[in-house]
């Protein structure tokens, strides 16, 4: 039997290790690994495996100690830290690797849309054009706009933050996604919101960004770094075809 190592962080990650043990269950043994920097993660058919490496050297290490034969990076589009361990890892290894993309986004050019990969240009853009901002991009983004004190934000998290927010003026809404349009244009009336900032992080367009285009509403999209080393696909199918084609 081949052991199969998912690097998660996406939906397309749990879809895809349900549908390799529902094809490979007697073939395959697949162990799913979440980043664990939220305290939920998805159900994912397998086995689940939570938190970091420590670097190349521990996902090296991982990799030999539990016999990993093929590895699957489908971690978030920025999360380009852990894609690099994986490359060089794989390569130290000598095993099998393949990275699941998400298709990016094609939206329309427009002048309310503005990229960028840099959140202090984010941030000042901000500055020019909004007095109240639906902040989307996490956590660990949200320092970026510690030094606005002219701006209200409606911050979304996943979880609950430990510790207050270093934002003068801010609100907080927790949830994971999806979030449907309802949800979304309830959001935008109630707190009037007139920017929206959010990562492009590819795949399905969520209903935050259509309502925003709907409602002529600034968007400021955080563009991803560039693409993983080595092979890449963004269909599921093709992933699978790689599995079966190694089994």
């Amino acid at each position: 039997m081949k052991r199969l190592l998912i690097l998660g962080g996406t939906s397309e990650a749990r879809l895809l290790a349900d549908r390799i043990v529902d094809r490979f269950s007697r073939r395959v043994d697949v162990t799913t690994s979440w980043a664990g920097r939220t305290a939920r993660y998805p159900d994912v058919s397998g086995k689940v495996r939570v938190g970091g490496f420590g670097g190349v050297d521990g996902l090296r290490g991982y990799l030999r100690q539990n016999k990993i034969d093929l590895l699957v990076d489908a971690t978030h589009p920025f999360a380009q830290k852990i894609s690099a361990h994986a490359s060089e890892a794989a390569r130290q290894m000598n095993t099998p690797k393949l990275n699941l993309l998400r298709e990016n986004w094609n939206l329309p050019a427009s002048e309310y849309l503005y990229l960028t990969e840099d959140l202090n240009e984010a941030a000042e853009i901000l500055k020019q054009i909004s007095k109240r901002t639906f902040l989307t991009t996490g956590s660990q983004t949200v320092s970026a706009f510690s030094s606005i004190g002219s701006i209200w934000f409606l911050v979304r998290l996943v979880d609950p933050p430990t510790n207050k927010l270093p934002l003068k003026y801010y609100d907080l809404t927790i949830g994971r996604p999806p979030f449907d349009d309802a949800h979304e244009r309830k959001l935008f009336e109630i707190h009037n919101i007139d920017t929206l900032v959010s990562k492009a992080s590819g795949g399905r367009v969520p209903e935050k960004i259509l309502v925003a285009q709907r409602i002529g509403c600034p968007i400021i999209l955080i563009t991803p770094p560039s693409i993983s080393e080595g092979d890449s696909t963004t269909s599921i199918e093709d992933v699978i075809a790689w599995i079966a084609h190694q089994v």
